[in-house]
């Protein structure tokens, strides 16, 4: 009888373990982040039971993954960063230097008007080979008498770098009679070319060109700003851009 009891004790033993070690593999088959631990180190006292799942705990994140899916990240445009209308207007005759004017939109009075020394056919032909860079830097009043606290557009000169070449200097247009009213003949105007004919400026007669666009302005700082012309980009760059900065 002992001997009977003794050899059922044994094969429950090992129905137990045959049990232990057929759930343990059925849950790192399952599993395709898991490998199944060798014999030594499972313990024949331990039991491994499969983890259950309902359905009802995934709504939540599935239906929050929908909402996240439904209503994407916007991304955040910085308080430095606006857009103004910039045109760029010359008389195409041999002396006929390029302006550019800033303005809030195409109807507003001109934030700022400069005469470049870069001449309008030269600004064209450049413009038919590539993109055209303006690099306008200016110094820092030393004398005391304005100091640095007037806006970068209130300067009075720069030195003007045309696509890295040196071009001379630009200034600042003071009487701008002229140039109002040629801002007023295209505040209709939003984005474009386009050619005034027989147009008179400073005694000068000729054939108008005129560009306007809208442009991303960037205050990098109180003495950086950028000007990149919108929607028109050639070679992975602006195909024109002003970037004003004073050192």
């Amino acid at each position: 009888m002992e001997i009977t009891r003794q050899h059922q004790k044994e094969k429950k033993k090992k129905k137990k373990q045959e049990n232990q070690s057929d759930v343990t593999t059925r849950l790192f088959a399952c599993s395709p982040f898991l490998s199944p631990l060798p014999s030594p180190f499972l313990s024949p006292s331990i039991s491994i039971k499969p983890l259950k799942t309902s359905k009802n705990c995934l709504t939540p994140f599935s239906s929050a993954c929908k909402l996240r899916s439904l209503f994407p990240r916007i991304k955040r445009r910085s308080s430095r960063t606006s857009y103004v209308t910039g045109t760029v207007f010359g008389l195409k005759i041999p002396d006929g230097h390029l302006h550019f004017a800033i303005q809030l939109d195409p109807k507003s009075p001109p934030l700022l008007v400069i005469e470049l020394a870069t001449c309008t056919k030269s600004f064209l032909s450049d413009l038919a080979e590539g993109p055209v860079q303006f690099m306008l830097t200016c110094m820092k009043d030393c004398t005391g008498m304005t100091g640095t606290s007037i806006s970068i557009y209130e300067e009075w000169k720069w030195t003007e770098r045309n696509n890295g070449r040196i071009a001379g200097s630009v200034w600042r247009c003071i009487e701008q009679t002229v140039n109002l009213e040629f801002l007023n003949l295209v505040e209709h105007v939003t984005c474009g070319a386009g050619v005034v004919q027989d147009y008179e400026d400073k005694g000068m007669k000729g054939d108008l060109m005129f560009m306007r666009a809208n442009f991303e302005r960037v205050k990098r700082s109180f003495d950086w700003e950028d000007l990149t012309m919108v929607g028109s980009v050639e070679k992975g760059c602006p195909e024109i851009s002003f970037s004003f900065s004073r050192a």
